[in-house]
């Protein structure tokens, strides 16, 4: 969730060496937009089996423009939560990070920020609330279908 240390975290991360912060990417919602648009109202036959893969293919070059030879680039779009399914079946070697923050922290720094962009829900602290809890449920959801059972997995 938004306010909740993820550029904190990116600008530790991006101390190291070998890692670049690119900050808030819109990739993965444009990727699964333009799969999502290509599937609609098409029978399966018609479908572009390749297309999410090239949109992949596409998009791991784009970050390693981005980061101009580092092995690692982080995008901390926190609304990459809705998409981690897809993210986890396009980029398999991902590592997700979650950020999370006491949801009263959080909820009230969303209040009382003014984003570059309309966000609805950070104008009202309950409708905040909602939205912080949604959130951790789908993060609990990806947590167990994503993270292998082994005794070494973090929840």
């Amino acid at each position: 969730m938004r306010r909740s240390g993820t550029s904190l975290v990116e600008q530790i991360a991006a101390t190291h060496s070998q890692v670049f912060g690119a900050g808030e990417l819109s990739d993965i919602s444009r990727i699964v937009d333009t799969v999502e648009a290509d599937r609609r109202d098409r029978p399966p036959e018609e479908l572009d089996s390749d297309l999410p893969r090239r949109l992949a293919d596409e998009q791991v070059m784009h970050l390693q423009g981005l980061g101009q030879g580092k092995t690692r680039v982080i995008d901390k779009m926190p609304d990459n939560v809705i998409s981690l399914g897809f993210i986890a079946l396009l980029f398999p070697s991902a590592r997700i990070i979650f950020c999370r923050r006491d949801f009263r922290d959080t909820c009230l720094s969303c209040c009382f920020r003014r984003f570059d962009r309309q966000i609805p829900w950070s104008y009202d602290l309950v409708d905040c609330g909602v939205r912080a809890l949604e959130i951790e449920r789908l993060a609990n959801h990806w947590r167990r279908v994503l993270l292998p059972a082994s005794p070494h997995a973090h929840n």
